[in-house]
């Protein structure tokens, strides 16, 4: 009679321990395929996102794809990046070449991926742009002159640039020192 009873115990502990382990590597190898598929899912969704932002950045550039029979389609991206930017474009029906001040709330509100943001510093000691990776940029390839003009305009040491060609809008923020590279 103890024996049965010995061995039940021992079948049941062992059955229980085993139950047990079985459960736990099915749980971690549950948890292990649904971040896999997580990772996958962003992964497609960054390239999705990518590509759309490609797409707009291309567009806002006014470039145009062509259809397979080489028909350009320039009027329909030339409207639909003229409805993207109506609201900021200075000079609606028109793609502005050059860089132009818009306000605080543009450069916060304005339509993700759209326009990529930066902030970049504008040393007033010796004229130098530089970028958050310490590169010296060409003012006016990325703010343009007249944007120096608008220091106080919406805050006393920051204004935000538009530049179209580039598809970047800038917050810039200004420092009376001069820049000395490290």
């Amino acid at each position: 009679m103890k024996q049965i009873l010995y061995f039940s115990i021992g079948a049941a502990v062992g059955g229980l321990v085993g139950w047990y382990l079985t459960k736990r590597h099915y749980e971690s190898f549950i948890d292990e395929e649904i971040e896999e598929v997580k990772e996958r899912y962003k992964e497609d969704n960054e390239e999705e996102h990518e590509r759309k932002i490609y797409k707009k950045r291309l567009d806002t550039l006014g470039y145009a794809p062509k259809l397979s029979n080489d028909i350009e389609v320039d009027e329909y991206v030339k409207d639909e990046v003229d409805e993207e930017l109506k609201v900021t474009n200075p000079f609606p029906g028109e793609r502005v070449d050059a860089p132009y001040t818009i306000t605080p709330d543009e450069f916060l509100n304005s339509e993700e991926g759209v326009f990529d943001k930066e902030t970049i510093t504008y040393y007033a000691g010796n004229g130098e742009l530089v970028s958050d990776a310490e590169e010296i940029l060409m003012i006016p390839d990325t703010i343009g002159y007249e944007s120096l003009d608008n220091f106080g305009e919406y805050e006393e040491d920051t204004v935000f640039v538009r530049n179209e060609k580039l598809g970047m809008d800038f917050e810039v923020v200004r420092v009376e020192g001069s820049y000395e590279p490290q």
